[in-house]
């Protein structure tokens, strides 16, 4: 495992999630299949939020969607599979009330009760062997991924059924002890202020403290009755599903859980169409009666999608599931089909090796096999939830980007939520631990936003958490970051997303050793960890709470040895020679043996020269530890398993929550050096040692609740223990940070040991070629030694090579793209022009018939482009300097700022996420005042951009067009928010002032219907239709009667000739992502796939004065509101419907304008003075009260 290895005293089950549902496949075409994993999947929000919103996938006779679900916490998957089992067998929708209450309440009706255990009994009975499983009632779309993943599942619904056998004295002594946890868990909430979640438009929407007051009132109910009932009724059966987790049969919920945190809740604060709010006034019942009614909305259509999907041939909905951590299924899902067992653990704590399910992952005899329900091992949606927090931002890079397929659409979501004083715009370098820039180019992906400047989805997150939840300023933060493919999105050209690096060694191992080694391991920095203390409390926390060990670092390693087209030795002779020499890091030499030992696993650097000469010429002299004395060959890395006695732990083995969450070691010393070892399986339980030299781990059932000892398993290379093994002493301990120090140190001493033995004491440490329970071992494919041959694209015919500046190599400087196929001959080389055609393209052409296109993998500064011709051979070389990302200054001809792309599979939009517009809520405008509106929009802006527009905001003709774009947008909402019901706010036409004062009418019409909620975005969406004036239609006898009768009734707004040409680019996107199942794009129709320039792709298809730029596809599919609309339904045929939203900042390239206002007015502290009653966010900001009040907006 690529992570520290943490003892937590009291672990956490985090039932149910804290952020609002959003979904999944929002970022697809409904023609392609989504291919979802789920990493740190938590509870069951997202999945059927995104059935409820998405009406193509999982959908009969459409896009399939297969999704695999990984969590650490088994009784997560539990309780997932026993609602979804439920909501199998519940047609009729008779027991959402059942289903409800076991989800979410602490204690149940002795009915649920009764209800939740003859379920998990069917479940035990089912999951009894895999065959049965998948031959079962759920097996065919409810999977296992691995065998170790159902057979703990099913401990868990074994429990959950047997306490319907309790005696009446185990009924006691059970509730007994359930009470117990439940108020373990309630003193753990006191004294402590209530975390203002992240939910932005309510915040803004409402303006009114009593709302959060209200949400946390939620919190206080469900801990105080334990029950979310809104009708007063109690409950006091324990609900076995919180009974039973990973952690045996303790009440361990997570004290701040509240149930209404994963739903939407502007319906209850903002009047919307349809079911109306249930109450005048916000309190916890009418919070939970709104969930309900979501709750009971989401189910009914799973429940009606997944019954016509099983009826079906071959079901389009597959969920898999599998227990374990994000490194062990990263790593499966790697090696899936090469080998049965996979050369890692499910979790740190398993001693069993991780096998998959042959059938599913076509191993050995059933690759052959034909297999319907065969699993993706490649995804194009990896959804991370918040484990970046928890695991580190290269680490789950490191892992998760080899799953990403290689196509267009393909994305990787990462979540944080941050108290760690750094700025959103300071996060990511600090996460890549270098220049985003660098990073990119080595990774392979990005934050797409970062390029565009703009996010579809709300980024007014940190806004709200600078005003109402960080009293002390630390610099809270909320990021929900998209990753694509790095080429996927500059320009509307196809990518080359094979293409391959190639780097100067010197160059790349100076980078690495002084950027991201020593910035990983910064923490054992002494130097800067006093300068931290002297910081505060802040800054000093990463040095107490960390995420890499060496094993980290070799991984990454590996990663990039499959990207670089580079001499690989010679890179790793540098690096380790830097390492070797290194002063920086106390002690970073007593970690050098278990990098070398994770270099030779993972086949990063042959270590074997390593081994001390005299090792190697009397191998007889130096036999090693008695364990290994009689092998006949020993292979350079072996596995040592040490016994810890369990008394030898007591000062760790408490629940004492002082201590924090020290990081444990192992220690090898000898004679001459002392090695330490972070890389470590533990577990309870005792050893057997077989006569082949295998080492078995039985595990204790009961773990810490048991009486066994402490394994503890770790691997190293066997020379460090063949030289005086009688004097080499093998320990456990704990990583000395300043939590641990004063925590452990008076019951240690100095040196920080639970328990140390002698090497070559048999009964307590034993040796194995191969980790304990390991039948066989595949190494990763990452690990093949194999040189990395250098690629040419089959595309252009181009290679790549990076240049990094400065005396270190700290940072990517040029760029050089070799062109060596294509070309005309050589002679006619010196004919060659360039010409900047993107960002990121530079367009070649040789004489009167060669043209290419050449794509750099990041954007560049033109004015440095310098040409290289080779006449011999012939080639062309290009090279620039990388362009400093600044999308607020991009000409537009040179950046693709919304990118649509075409594949095989469906159009792709880059950085815009589509929308099903009928499920989403329509705001009723006609009630209550919606002055949230004008504070929401005011958070669209960055810092920068608003500088920009107050600058410009007089002369009606904004030069920046991005800036132009945002200022349209938001007065199409505050008009259409004025005054709904008139015919002069609904109907609008955007045009240059030329345009508008000359007699011909408008190029476009944008007819406004709705106003919705994008509740999973935090954001507001225009219901619209797009009547394009076309000469062809303009002349139909409907469109005249159309126009003749409303064209005193359309409002034009003014726009710069700039912004006119964007608006061209940007609804096409509009109306691409409202396209939901309404419609397909026929290749041989669609003039976007035929072009209007002899069959290039081409979007928009024209920016002449009345030339059509959007395709005929849309044409005629308006919404039910659009034709109950008697003046616009005679034009229903000519519309293309579109869902047109605000654009806000980039929060990773630029600070938000009402962030930097409200950090520079020092807002901060929902919790005034450390009561627990919020306080009005928004009171006594002075100037910036208009500011949110939604005077930005001219």
């Amino acid at each position: 495992m690529a992570h520290v290895f943490c003892y937590w005293p009291r672990p956490f089950f985090y039932a149910f999630g804290n952020t609002p549902a959003v979904c999944l496949t929002d970022h697809l075409s409904p023609e392609e299949d989504a291919e979802v994993l789920l990493l740190g999947c938590g509870d069951v929000r997202n999945l059927l939020y995104t059935m409820f919103v998405d009406d193509s996938h999982g959908r009969v006779g459409k896009a399939k969607l297969d999704v695999t679900c990984c969590d650490l916490e088994p009784g997560v998957l539990a309780r997932n599979i026993l609602l979804f089992s439920m909501l199998a067998d519940d047609i009729q929708g008779k027991h959402t009330d059942h289903i409800w209450s076991f989800y979410y309440d602490i204690y149940l009706s002795d009915e649920t009760s009764k209800f939740v255990t003859a379920q998990a009994r069917k479940l035990s009975k089912l999951s009894g062997s895999m065959e049965v499983w998948h031959n079962g009632a759920y097996g065919k779309w409810l999977r296992m991924v691995s065998v170790g993943s159902l057979e703990t599942l099913h401990g868990l619904w074994s429990n959950y059924a047997r306490v319907s056998g309790f005696s009446a004295a185990q009924k006691e002594t059970f509730a007994q002890n359930y009470a117990h946890g439940v108020e373990e868990s309630k003193k753990m909430a006191k004294g402590l202020d209530a975390a203002a979640p992240v939910r932005c438009v309510e915040a803004f929407a409402s303006k009114d403290p009593s709302f959060t007051e209200s949400l946390y009132g939620c919190q206080e109910q469900l801990w105080k009755t334990g029950t979310t009932s809104t009708t007063g009724k109690t409950a006091r059966t324990p609900n076995p599903t919180l009974a039973f987790t990973g952690n045996g049969d303790n009440f361990c919920l997570h004290y701040a859980s509240n149930p209404a945190l994963g739903f939407h809740l502007l319906p209850i604060i903002v009047a919307c169409k349809g079911p109306k709010k249930v109450g005048k006034k916000t309190t916890p019942s009418t919070i939970f009666i709104e969930c309900r009614r979501q709750f009971s909305s989401w189910t009914t259509k799973f429940r009606s999608t997944l019954q016509a999907s099983l009826k079906s041939t071959g079901c389009g909905i597959v969920f898999r599931f599998f227990v374990g951590d994000v490194f062990a299924v990263c790593t499966g899902l790697q090696e899936a089909g090469r080998a049965t067992g996979i050369d890692c653990y499910p979790h740190a704590w398993s001693p069993t090796q991780l096998v998959l399910n042959e059938a599913d992952y076509c191993i050995g005899d059933n690759a052959e096999r034909p297999n319907q329900l065969a699993a993706p091992t490649r995804f194009n949606t990896i959804d991370t939830s918040n484990l970046v927090d928890h695991v580190g931002m290269l680490n789950l890079l490191t892992a998760t980007i080899p799953l990403l397929q290689k196509s267009l659409s393909s994305t990787l979501l990462t979540e944080s939520l941050a108290n760690d004083g750094a700025k959103a715009t300071e996060s990511l370098q600090d996460g890549l631990f270098g220049d985003p820039l660098t990073m990119a180019l080595l990774l392979g992906v990005f934050p797409s936003s970062y390029f565009v400047g703009y996010s579809s989805r709300s980024t007014a997150a940190n806004a709200l958490l600078i005003a109402i939840s960080d009293p002390q300023k630390r610099g809270a933060r909320f990021e929900r970051i998209p990753w694509k493919a790095l080429q996927s999105g500059f320009t509307d050209e196809l990518p080359d997303l094979e293409a391959k690096i190639s780097v100067d060694p010197a160059q790349l191992y100076s980078f690495l050793y002084q950027k991201i080694y020593l910035l990983m391991f910064e923490h054992e920095n002494l130097s800067n960890r006093f300068q931290a203390m002297r910081l505060g409390q802040t800054q000093l926390a990463k040095y107490n709470n960390f995420h890499y060990i060496r094993e980290s670092f070799a991984k990454f390693l590996a990663f990039l040895k499959t990207r670089l087209d580079v001499e690989w030795k010679a890179v790793m002779d540098g690096l380790i020679l830097c390492i070797s020499q290194d002063k920086d890091l106390f002690g970073g030499m007593r970690r050098f043996q278990e990098l070398c030992t994770q270099f030779e696993i993972l086949g990063v650097y042959d270590t074997s020269g390593f081994v001390p000469a005299y090792l190697k010429e009397f191998p007889g002299a130096h036999p090693g530890p008695p364990q290994i004395m009689l092998w006949r060959s020993i292979p350079l890395v072996v596995s040592v398993t040490m016994v810890v006695p369990r008394r030898k732990l007591s000062s760790l083995l408490t629940h004492d929550s002082a201590m924090g969450s020290p990081v444990l070691q192992a220690r090898v010393t000898t004679p001459k050096f002392t090695s330490e070892f972070h890389s470590l399986q533990v577990a309870f339980g005792k050893v057997l040692l077989s006569s082949d030299g295998t080492v078995t781990l039985e595990q204790d059932p009961d773990g810490i609740k048991g009486s066994s000892d402490v394994v503890v398993t770790f691997r190293l290379l066997s020379w460090l223990i063949r030289d005086c093994p009688e004097r080499t002493e093998v320990s456990l301990g704990v990583y000395p940070t300043m939590y641990a120090d004063q925590y452990f140190k008076p019951k240690l001493g100095s040196e920080l040991e639970f328990y140390s033995t002698k090497l070559a004491i048999t009964d307590s440490v034993y040796i194995s070629e191969l980790p304990p329970n390991f039948k066989n071992a595949s190494k990763p494919i990452s690990s093949e030694k194999t040189t990395v041959k250098p690629s040419t694209s089959a595309l252009t015919g181009r290679t790549i090579t990076a240049h990094f500046s400065g005396p270190s190599f700290l940072k990517l400087q040029k760029i050089t793209v070799k062109v060596s196929q294509g070309l005309p001959a050589a002679g006619k080389l010196s004919s060659m022009q360039c010409k900047s055609q993107a960002c990121n393209t530079i367009a070649l052409s040789v004489g009167p018939t060669c043209r290419k296109n050449i794509q750099f993998p990041l954007p560049i500064d033109f004015g440095t482009l310098k040409k290289t011709v080779d006449k011999k051979v012939p080639y062309i070389e290009l090279t620039a300097s990388v362009g400093d990302v600044q999308p607020l200054y991009y000409e537009i001809q040179r950046q693709k700022r919304f990118p649509m792309l075409p594949t095989a599979a469906g159009m792709v939009l880059w950085n815009i996420h589509r929308l099903s517009l009928d499920s989403l809520p329509a705001i009723d405008l006609s009630v209550g005042k919606h002055d949230w509106i004008s504070g929401h929009l005011g958070c669209t802006m960055s810092a920068k951009e608003r500088k920009v527009h107050l600058s410009e905001d007089t002369t009606g003709n904004l030069s920046n067009t991005l800036v132009g774009i945002k200022d349209t947008i938001s007065h199409l909402f505050l008009i259409f928010q004025n005054a709904p019901t008139d015919r002069t706010t609904k109907m609008f036409a955007i045009s240059t002032r030329a345009n508008a004062e000359a007699p011909k009418l408008d190029e476009y019409i944008i007819l406004v219907s709705d106003m919705r909620f994008d509740l999973a975005s935090q954001t507001a969406v225009l219901d619209a239709h797009i009547l394009r004036l076309s000469d062809e239609i303009a002349a139909r006898p409907e469109v005249k009667t159309f126009l003749l009768r409303n064209a005193k009734f359309i409002r034009t707004l003014i726009v710069g000739e700039k912004e006119e040409r964007l608006w061209k680019e940007l609804l096409p996107s509009f109306v691409e992502r409202a396209r939901g199942d309404l419609y397909s794009h026929d290749k041989t129709k669609c003039e976007y796939m035929r072009g209007c320039d002899g069959g290039k792709f081409k979007v928009p298809l024209s920016y002449d004065l009345h030339e059509p730029f959007l395709c005929s596809c849309s044409r005629g599919k308006a919404s039910k509101e659009f034709l109950s609309n008697k003046d616009w339904k005679g034009i229903a045929k000519h519309v293309s419907r579109a869902a047109i939203s605000p654009l806000f900042h980039a929060a990773l390239k630029e600070t938000g304008a009402t962030e930097a206002a409200l950090s520079a007015s020092g807002s901060g502290g929902m919790f005034g003075g450390g009561s627990r009653r919020p306080v009005d966010p928004f009171a006594d900001l002075g100037p910036l009260a208009d500011l949110l009040a939604g005077n930005m907006f001219r």
